[in-house]
C-alpha cells in the first residue's frame, strides 16, 4: 500500500506551515502550542470522546519527559482546574436566587378559622 502523500500546496497551508515549522525559542514553542491547539485540538472540544482523546495524548506527550518536567505540566492543570472551578462558581453564585423567609406572621395567614379549631 502506498504513502498518502500531502496535496502539492499543502506546505502553503496553515497546517503545511505547522507541520513544516522547527520551532527553536521558548516564543516559538509557545506560539507553536498556540498555533496546534487552535487548528488541530480544541476544535473537538465539544465531543464526547475529547477528555479521552486529552488523556492520550497528555500521556503520549509526557513519554521523553522527567518526572520532574512531568510535575511542572501537571501544576500548571491544576492551576486551569483552579481557575475553572472558581468561574464555575462563579457562574452558579449568579444563578441562584436566595429565597425569601417567609415572615412569622405570614406562616399561619392561609389557615381558616375552621381549619385552626381543628388543628387545636
Amino acid at each position: 500500500r502506498a504513502a498518502a502523500r500531502a496535496p502539492p500546496d499543502f506546505d502553503k497551508t496553515p497546517l503545511g506551515k505547522l507541520a513544516a515549522s522547527e520551532p527553536r525559542t521558548a516564543h516559538d514553542y509557545d506560539q507553536h502550542a498556540k498555533q496546534l491547539a487552535a487548528a488541530l485540538v480544541t476544535p473537538h472540544g465539544a465531543s464526547y470522546h475529547y477528555v479521552e482523546f486529552l488523556k492520550r495524548l497528555v500521556r503520549d506527550s509526557a513519554q521523553p519527559l522527567t518526572s520532574a518536567q512531568i510535575k511542572e505540566v501537571s501544576a500548571v492543570l491544576s492551576i486551569v482546574q483552579n481557575e475553572k472551578l472558581a468561574q464555575e462558581r462563579k457562574e452558579d453564585g449568579k444563578k441562584k436566587k436566595k429565597k425569601k423567609v417567609a415572615k412569622r406572621d405570614d406562616i399561619y395567614d392561609d389557615m381558616v378559622e375552621d381549619d385552626y379549631d381543628a388543628f387545636l
